[in-house]
């Protein structure tokens, strides 16, 4: 549920007379240089009151980004606090969010299991540590104060928020074969803290040339949470499903030390001598934290 609101977010409007008294200028930087359209196709601002309550979200669509990545609006004097996801689209889902009833603690995002696997999606504002579960003092990173008659403009610099799993196949058995992640993260509070939930994604892959080889390709976005001994990948037959491999990741990233955990590049061939699972070789560089 997407609620676009133009005016003031309080009942009382009496206070209201200042003409887009906030401006949020919203930031994704790799390398201290402003990627932000690069990464984030659209992104949704959410709205709670001073005692965390759902007031109302704000999308602003590729169109508005490419012209200005900004939002004007005009909010009451009082203490809000907000927060901002980018690119959830239908690989994501919201939890209920009510206006005046919807507690900021209790919101959620869900990264879907289903057929687009997941979203590649951001965060903000960027936060280095988990925050508590109460309005107290880790939520000043949220608090946007509005004094009376006075403008307030804020910068909100986005992190990555999710995982990336991007697997490889060479030669694998049967037409169009499927590739399946088992036991990734899931889901996030408002917080950016993952939750418990962990869930199995399966993609059917698609060819892909790279350098000159055919690879049946298949990518997931999951959440960020830690890498378990129970997360794996396994290869499926294009025809009747069969289980052809199944490769761990805590393995492989033990295998490949300078992997970059958040960002997995996977190339499974098979061949008559067996299964080799490897690091793309186009793909072994230094890994640029925070890029993707």
């Amino acid at each position: 549920m997407l609620l676009t609101m133009s005016g003031c977010i309080k009942e009382d409007l009496s206070d209201c007379d200042i003409s887009g008294n906030v401006r949020l200028v919203f930031h994704y930087t790799v390398a201290g240089v402003e990627k932000l359209t690069d990464h984030i196709q659209h992104l949704d601002v959410m709205f709670f009151d001073d005692q965390g309550k759902f007031l109302m979200d704000k999308r602003l669509g590729s169109q508005e980004l490419a012209v200005k990545a900004e939002l004007e609006l005009t909010l009451a004097p009082g203490t809000y606090y907000f927060v901002c996801w980018g690119n959830v689209s239908d690989g994501s889902l919201y939890s209920s969010l009510e206006p005046g009833i919807t507690v900021l603690s209790d919101c959620s995002i869900e990264i879907s299991p289903g057929p687009t696997a997941g979203d590649p999606i951001y965060y903000a504002p960027s936060k280095p540590t988990p925050a508590s579960r109460t309005l107290a003092s880790e939520y000043e990173l949220y608090k946007l104060e509005i004094p009376v008659g006075e403008n307030v403009v804020r910068d909100v610099e986005f992190v990555k928020a999710h995982r990336t799993i991007t697997v490889y196949l060479k030669n694998a058995p049967g037409d169009t074969p499927k590739v399946q992640v088992r036991q990734m993260w899931k889901c996030y509070n408002f917080l950016f803290e993952p939750r418990t939930h962990k869930d199995d994604f399966t993609h059917i892959t698609t060819p892909r040339q790279y350098f000159g080889d055919v690879y049946d390709v298949a990518i997931f976005y999951s959440g960020m949470g830690q890498i378990l001994p129970d997360m794996e990948v396994g290869v499926l037959h294009g025809t009747n499903e069969h289980l052809l491999h199944t490769e761990n990741i805590e393995s492989f990233l033990t295998a490949h030390p300078s992997h970059d955990a958040n960002d997995i590049h996977m190339v499974i061939e098979f061949s008559d001598l067996g299964v080799s699972v490897t690091v793309p070789s186009w793909l072994e560089r230094p890994v640029t934290p925070g890029a993707h």
